[in-house]
């Protein structure tokens, strides 16, 4: 465990602490042993994917959302697609737009192939539209935005927004 409190996977994903990971209580007596009716789940908090190539940035984030939300933290556009195809839940999607080799504009074009509702959510950050292709883009697409630096209040309140809409789980 870092000394931020966080864990980090094999991937380079942040995960959830063990004290933040939903768990099962069971209670039962001598006599009549653990029942259904025994199981309490906790309820799932919800899940915000970071897409982000600047680590120092997505950790910050993952920071600033891990108060309220479990996060993971992805490096790249392809590993996050890779997560998503494998049909993983996420309330909410961070994503830079500008990307070494797969970059936002090109994950939201993939996720809008397979996975509509998906791409229609995901919220992007950037750094300006340096290029007539990113202006473009986000000229023509309905999505949040923030400009880097941004302001977290405003990214805790586009997130706190997003997971409002977001469908629960499976």
């Amino acid at each position: 465990m870092s000394p931020l409190g966080v864990n980090y996977s094999p991937l380079g994903v942040i995960a959830p602490s063990r004290r933040e990971r939903s768990t099962r209580k069971m209670t039962g007596t001598p006599n009549r042993g653990v029942h259904r009716s025994d199981v309490v789940a906790e309820p799932r908090r919800p899940r915000v994917l970071v897409i982000d190539d600047e680590e120092l940035l997505a950790r910050a984030l993952g920071r600033a959302l891990s108060p309220d939300y479990d996060t993971v933290i992805c490096s790249g556009a392809q590993s996050a697609l890779d997560l998503l195809a494998r049909g993983l839940h996420f309330d909410a999607i961070l994503c830079d737009l500008a990307m070494p080799d797969m970059n936002g504009m090109d994950l939201h074009a993939e996720l809008s192939k397979i996975a509509p509702d998906v791409a229609a959510e995901m919220i992007f950050l950037t750094g300006g539209a340096t290029t007539e292709r990113a202006r473009d883009f986000l000229t023509n697409i309905p999505n949040e935005r923030l400009q880097k630096p941004f302001d977290t209040r405003r990214l805790l309140e586009l997130v706190r927004e997003r997971v409002g809409r977001a469908a629960p789980a499976k």
